[in-house]
């Protein structure tokens, strides 16, 4: 099933991304994290049977100008600081519970 989060961050823009989500049954934004000047989540709801993907929920992570660079997929939103913790274990600032991964795609 990581096909379909392959797909998506392969689109390599948010905007393609979005549209490709669209024409797989659609999304609902539940969020914007900002991290910094060149980091954003977009937490994302979507039907994942339509869609095909492992899990209801995704978080694409976008650098300042919309380009993709990783789809996260889980089945319940995960906590913004629980994120951080699993992207930088080391910064003592972040924590959280984060729900088990389900799936993921690297650009």
């Amino acid at each position: 099933m990581t096909v379909v989060l392959d797909r998506l961050a392969n689109t390599l823009g948010h905007c393609s991304l979005l549209q490709r989500l669209s024409n797989d049954g659609g999304y609902r934004l539940i969020d914007h994290w900002q991290q910094g000047e060149f980091h954003h989540d977009l937490v994302l709801a979507i039907d994942a049977d339509k869609a095909s993907a492992p899990g209801c929920i995704l978080v694409v992570a976008t650098n300042c100008n919309g380009g993709v660079k990783e789809v996260l997929c889980f089945g319940e939103v995960p906590e913004r600081g629980a994120l951080w913790a699993s992207r930088c274990p080391d910064v003592e600032e972040f924590s959280g519970r984060l729900p088990p991964l389900l799936g993921q795609s690297r650009t």
